[in-house]
Parts: C-alpha cells; sequence; structure tokens
C-alpha cells in the first residue's frame, strides 16, 4: 500500500502532472496526433527511464554496505550527500564519472525547468499579448529571484534558513498551522518543496481531472481525443477513460491529500 501511494505522490513530479506542463505542450499537437498514443509512449518510456535510473543508483549504493545507513530517504539527500563520497572515494575512476554524472543531472533539471518556463511563457502571450522574448525575460527573472532566495536559504546562518509561513512560535494557533500545513519545516526551500509536492501539485491534478471527467464538453472530448468510431458514435474506450477520469483518479488523488493532510506521506 506504501509503494502504490508513493508512486501516486511522485507521478505528479515525473510525469509532470497537475502543473499544466502537459496541457500546454499538448496545445502545440497537430490535430492529426493522437494524444492516447502519445501518452502511452510518455508514460511508458518514463517508467522505463525511472526504474534503469533506479537500478543504476542502488546497484552503486548497495555496492558499498558501510554507506547504507546514510540513504536519505530525500532523492536530494541522496544526490548530493550520499553518493559523491561513492564516486570520489569508492569507486575506481569515479573521478571522472561523478562529474559526467552530475553534468547528465544537471541538464535533466535544465529541460525540467525549461519545460516549466514555457507554461509561464505562454500564459504571458495569450492572455496579456506580451511577446516571446518579453514574456521569457519577465518569467525567466522572477524565477532568478526565487532560485536566489532558495540558495540563501541553503545557509544556516541566513534568516531565510528559518523560514515558516505562519511565523517562529513554537507554540499557539500559527505553530499549529505550519504543523498542519508543512509539518513544522523551517526554511524558504523547504517551505517551497512542501508547498509544491504536498499540495499545488496533487490540487491542481484534481481540478484538472474535475474538469475534464464533470464539465468539459463530451463532444469535444471524443474529438480531440479521437475516440471515435466508424458510425462516429463514442468508442467503448471512451467510457472506460470517463469512468477513470470522473471518478478512480479524483479519488486516488483525493486519498493523496487525506495522507498529506493526516501526516502519514510526505512526498518532498
Amino acid at each position: 500500500d506504501q509503494a502504490i501511494l508513493e508512486a501516486l505522490g511522485h507521478a505528479f513530479f515525473s510525469l509532470s502532472l497537475g502543473m499544466s506542463i502537459m496541457i500546454t505542450y499538448g496545445s502545440y499537437m497537430k490535430r492529426s496526433d493522437s494524444i492516447p498514443r502519445a501518452a502511452t509512449i510518455i508514460v511508458g518510456l518514463d517508467t522505463l527511464v525511472a526504474l534503469s535510473a533506479c537500478v543504476i543508483m542502488y546497484s552503486i549504493l548497495f555496492t558499498f554496505p558501510e554507506l547504507q545507513s546514510s540513504v536519505s530517504k530525500s532523492a536530494t539527500g541522496m544526490l548530493f550527500t550520499t553518493l559523491p563520497p561513492l564516486f570520489y572515494a569508492k569507486m575506481s575512476g569515479g573521478v571522472i564519472l561523478g562529474p559526467i554524472f552530475y553534468l547528465l543531472i544537471m541538464f535533466a533539471a535544465l529541460s525540467s525547468s525549461i519545460s516549466l518556463l514555457e507554461v509561464v511563457v505562454a500564459l504571458l502571450i495569450d492572455r496579456f499579448s506580451f511577446s516571446r522574448v518579453k514574456a521569457t525575460l519577465v518569467s525567466g527573472t522572477l524565477v532568478f529571484i526565487l532560485t536566489v532566495l532558495v540558495v540563501l536559504s541553503l545557509d544556516p546562518a541566513n534568516g531565510l534558513s528559518r523560514f515558516q509561513l505562519f511565523g517562529t512560535d513554537e507554540s499557539g494557533l500559527f505553530y499549529q498551522l505550519n504543523q498542519l500545513f508543512f509539518r513544522g519545516k523551517a526554511g524558504f526551500f523547504n517551505f517551497l518543496d512542501h508547498l509544491v509536492a504536498n499540495w499545488l501539485l496533487p490540487f491542481g491534478g484534481l481540478c484538472i481531472t474535475l474538469f475534464t471527467g464533470w464539465f468539459l464538453d463530451k463532444k469535444l472530448c471524443v474529438e480531440e481525443l479521437g475516440f471515435i468510431g466508424r458510425d462516429g458514435k463514442p468508442q467503448i474506450w471512451f467510457t472506460g477513460f470517463r469512468v477513470i477520469i470522473r471518478f478512480i483518479a479524483p479519488l486516488a488523488i483525493m486519498y493523496v491529500l487525506y495522507t498529506v493532510i493526516t501526516g502519514a506521506a510526505d512526498f518532498t
């Protein structure tokens, strides 16, 4: 059960769900492109890459039993705390492999950042008639400012490392709110990480599934997904899709939110 719950939570990050990336890039598809086919390929390749990465990382890690106790539940902790000693102190050729590995990590992070930035850029272009250059500069500058604040919050001597949305009181109402919504985590980086992973992504995904299942025009949905038979009527596959998008997906996401509220899960 815990493995399924973790998979549900991390699917938002892994597949860029609940953050409008798929919607934005989907709007650039040709009408002749198949949405179900594209979705199947994306999910399949993402799962394959994720499993391959896990096999590689854990194979390296558990080759050195003395370091297993330092394994962090956080991917960030594993990448920047546990793995560096393996490359530079334990693994032959690690001095060469280490920089290559982290260079690839940098490109992976950069590609994700570009896809996230495109959502804001597309919004500024469509809603406010910005040019692409202006929209990119504005959104990129705002992201840069947030990034600087995040980096500063990693310094224990900086006030941002103690940042809490509802203040730093150790008792009272605001203390309880910090515990309820953010598990008492301190620091601007931890605040954003917890807010996005545990609240914004699941809630965004829930809103999208509810809108698609209950408010989006059925005819439009059938046409966009290509679930039209030769007789011009929706195929049986569309019925299955409607059941999933109306009932199964919202219930699964609400369960994720429930575990966050009760403290049973943390997807940061």
